[in-house]
Protein backbone atom coordinates (compact mmCIF):
# COMPACT_ATOMS: atom_id res chain seq x y z
CA UNK A 1 0.00 0.00 0.00
CA UNK A 2 1.46 3.34 -0.95
CA UNK A 3 0.85 6.74 0.56
CA UNK A 4 -2.30 8.34 -0.75
CA UNK A 5 -1.51 10.79 -3.58
CA UNK A 6 -4.76 12.76 -3.10
CA UNK A 7 -4.00 16.52 -3.44
CA UNK A 8 -6.78 17.27 -0.91
CA UNK A 9 -4.41 16.07 1.81
CA UNK A 10 -1.37 18.09 0.72
CA UNK A 11 -1.60 20.47 3.72
CA UNK A 12 -1.44 17.44 6.03
CA UNK A 13 1.88 16.39 4.47
CA UNK A 14 3.51 19.84 4.42
CA UNK A 15 4.85 21.96 7.26
CA UNK A 16 2.49 24.93 7.39
CA UNK A 17 3.24 26.60 10.73
CA UNK A 18 6.07 28.92 9.88
CA UNK A 19 8.84 30.16 7.63
CA UNK A 20 12.64 30.06 7.64
CA UNK A 21 15.14 32.81 7.06
CA UNK A 22 17.71 30.36 5.65
CA UNK A 23 17.37 27.61 3.07
CA UNK A 24 13.58 27.40 3.39
CA UNK A 25 13.19 24.89 0.58
CA UNK A 26 15.45 22.37 2.35
CA UNK A 27 13.74 22.98 5.71
CA UNK A 28 10.32 22.33 4.19
CA UNK A 29 11.54 19.23 2.36
CA UNK A 30 12.90 17.80 5.64
CA UNK A 31 9.45 18.16 7.21
CA UNK A 32 7.37 16.85 4.29
CA UNK A 33 5.82 13.46 5.04
CA UNK A 34 3.27 11.65 2.90
CA UNK A 35 1.05 9.09 4.58
CA UNK A 36 -2.17 7.28 3.81
CA UNK A 37 -4.90 9.51 5.30
CA UNK A 38 -7.83 7.16 4.48
CA UNK A 39 -5.96 4.28 6.13
CA UNK A 40 -5.29 6.43 9.23
CA UNK A 41 -9.01 7.20 9.44
CA UNK A 42 -9.94 3.53 9.01
CA UNK A 43 -7.49 2.32 11.66
CA UNK A 44 -8.60 5.06 14.08
CA UNK A 45 -12.21 3.92 13.72
CA UNK A 46 -11.16 0.33 14.30
CA UNK A 47 -9.08 1.26 17.38
CA UNK A 48 -12.12 2.87 19.06
CA UNK A 49 -14.54 0.23 17.79
CA UNK A 50 -16.50 3.12 16.29
CA UNK A 51 -19.82 2.08 14.82
CA UNK A 52 -20.27 4.86 12.27
CA UNK A 53 -18.20 5.57 9.21
CA UNK A 54 -17.72 9.30 9.65
CA UNK A 55 -14.29 10.55 10.71
CA UNK A 56 -13.21 14.17 10.55
CA UNK A 57 -9.51 14.96 10.67
CA UNK A 58 -7.80 18.21 11.57
CA UNK A 59 -4.18 19.16 12.06
CA UNK A 60 -3.79 20.29 15.66
CA UNK A 61 -0.17 21.26 15.75
CA UNK A 62 3.18 20.67 14.19
CA UNK A 63 6.61 21.16 15.54
CA UNK A 64 10.11 20.67 14.24
CA UNK A 65 9.79 16.90 14.28
CA UNK A 66 6.07 15.91 14.30
CA UNK A 67 2.61 16.64 13.01
CA UNK A 68 -0.31 16.00 15.38
CA UNK A 69 -3.82 15.25 14.14
CA UNK A 70 -7.20 14.96 15.85
CA UNK A 71 -9.50 12.35 14.39
CA UNK A 72 -13.09 12.69 15.63
CA UNK A 73 -15.55 9.87 15.06
CA UNK A 74 -19.19 10.60 14.35
CA UNK A 75 -20.12 8.72 17.56
CA UNK A 76 -18.04 11.10 19.73
CA UNK A 77 -14.78 9.14 20.05
CA UNK A 78 -11.49 10.94 19.46
CA UNK A 79 -8.02 9.71 18.48
CA UNK A 80 -4.89 11.84 18.60
CA UNK A 81 -2.35 10.72 15.99
CA UNK A 82 1.26 11.81 15.74
CA UNK A 83 3.10 11.49 12.45
CA UNK A 84 6.87 12.00 12.76
CA UNK A 85 8.62 14.12 10.15
CA UNK A 86 11.56 12.57 8.27
CA UNK A 87 14.00 14.75 10.24
CA UNK A 88 12.88 13.17 13.54
CA UNK A 89 15.14 10.15 13.11
CA UNK A 90 14.79 6.50 12.12
CA UNK A 91 11.17 5.28 12.20
CA UNK A 92 11.86 2.25 14.39
CA UNK A 93 13.43 4.46 17.07
CA UNK A 94 10.99 7.38 16.91
CA UNK A 95 7.88 5.23 17.38
CA UNK A 96 9.35 3.11 20.18
CA UNK A 97 10.60 6.14 22.11
CA UNK A 98 7.27 7.94 21.80
CA UNK A 99 5.29 4.90 22.93
CA UNK A 100 7.57 4.47 25.95
CA UNK A 101 7.27 8.11 27.00
CA UNK A 102 3.46 8.11 26.67
CA UNK A 103 3.17 4.92 28.71
CA UNK A 104 5.47 6.28 31.42
CA UNK A 105 3.69 9.65 31.70
CA UNK A 106 0.25 8.03 31.80
CA UNK A 107 1.28 5.56 34.50
CA UNK A 108 2.98 8.28 36.62
CA UNK A 109 -0.13 10.46 36.44
CA UNK A 110 -2.45 7.55 37.25
CA UNK A 111 -4.17 7.77 33.87
CA UNK A 112 -5.31 4.81 31.84
CA UNK A 113 -2.57 3.89 29.41
CA UNK A 114 -3.98 4.59 25.97
CA UNK A 115 -0.64 5.09 24.29
CA UNK A 116 -0.67 2.62 21.46
CA UNK A 117 0.23 2.30 17.85
CA UNK A 118 -2.51 1.92 15.30
CA UNK A 119 -0.35 0.27 12.71
CA UNK A 120 0.94 1.02 9.29
CA UNK A 121 -0.45 4.11 7.56
CA UNK A 122 2.36 4.73 5.11
CA UNK A 123 4.31 7.15 7.28
CA UNK A 124 6.76 4.47 8.33
CA UNK A 125 8.57 4.50 4.99
CA UNK A 126 9.82 7.82 3.65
Amino acid sequence: MSACPDPDYEDYYRYTSGRWLWDEETQLRERYKRFNVPELKKKSRRKLWARGLGVSISKLAEGWFNKVFRLAMDDGGVVIARIPNPNAGPDYCVGSCYYGVCTLVCSLRGWDVWADTIGWVGSECA
